[in-house]
């Protein structure tokens, strides 16, 4: 299972369509794609265990594989929980994706600022709110994933989690955490 996202991820909540990589679109996400990947797994697991868990992304079982492909254990609170892994329809990764993707396309840049696209029978709406839910859902799905790592640091000693509560503002990792309630 590899650790990148396809662009088939990209559907139901957060949509993007017409983002083929054969097509101009699919180009910006394929980039995308893989920035935020080393982006997001940087700054929440931390260089050294990303570093790992991509020389390990083979690995068809065990603690690295666990972390890809998901894995049930016995949350902080005593309650039986699953952290759903890398996996499509339930990926950090491909929500943080989404939320740069509109981010960057919302508006065009021209030599005379911002600009929003104009198009025939259609009214203005605002990204916001899908961007916000997919944020927020990630936020969740990462807050599991960190219940997950302390609970067995003894596994992954290298999580940037340990010493830095991604709940402290300030540090690396905890503006992944942090819910939105606008863009």
């Amino acid at each position: 299972m590899p650790l990148i996202p396809s662009y088939l991820e990209f559907e139901g909540a957060i949509s993007l369509p017409n983002t083929l990589p054969t097509k101009a679109s699919g180009e910006l996400l394929g980039l995308l794609l893989t920035s935020c990947t080393d982006e997001i797994l940087t700054d929440v697991l931390g260089y050294e265990l990303y570093q790992l868990l991509v020389t390990n992304e083979a690995q068809g079982s065990g603690i690295y594989h666990d972390l890809i492909a998901g894995v049930e254990f016995t949350d902080s609170l005593g309650r039986l929980n699953k952290w759903m892994g890398f996996t499509r329809g339930y990926n950090p990764i491909a929500n943080y994706t989404y939320f740069r993707y509109i981010q960057q396309t919302s508006t065009v840049t021209t030599g005379l600022g911002e600009k929003g696209t104009n198009s025939e029978n259609m009214i203005a709406a605002s990204a916001v709110t899908k961007a916000n839910r997919a944020w927020n859902k990630m936020a969740d799905w990462l807050t599991v994933l960190h219940d997950y790592l302390i609970i067995n640091k003894s596994d992954y000693p290298t999580y940037i989690g340990i010493n830095y509560s991604p709940y402290d503002k300030g540090n690396a990792n905890s503006k992944y955490f942090q819910k939105l309630t606008f863009l």
